[in-house]
């Protein structure tokens, strides 16, 4: 397992606080898509804003990034 940290932006000028998370390397990119479901199924009114689920190492290097607009 590994510590990642993960946000909400819109990859230019927001940013939400980052939280961290211990994840398998195979599981990283089933996370990201599941959170950015989980955000678009609970605030809709958040599809079509150039908003994303990012996810970084240890490094803060961007791991995976799953836009919110393309998530059904």
């Amino acid at each position: 397992m590994r510590t990642f940290t993960f946000n909400i932006t819109d990859l230019t000028s927001f940013e939400s606080p980052s939280l961290a998370i211990s994840l398998n390397d195979e599981k990283v990119r089933e996370f990201t898509v599941m959170v950015a479901r989980d955000f678009i199924l609970a605030m809709p009114d958040l599809d079509l804003k150039g908003l994303c689920v990012a996810l970084y190492d240890e490094a803060g290097d961007p791991i995976s990034i799953v836009p919110l607009d393309s998530v059904q």
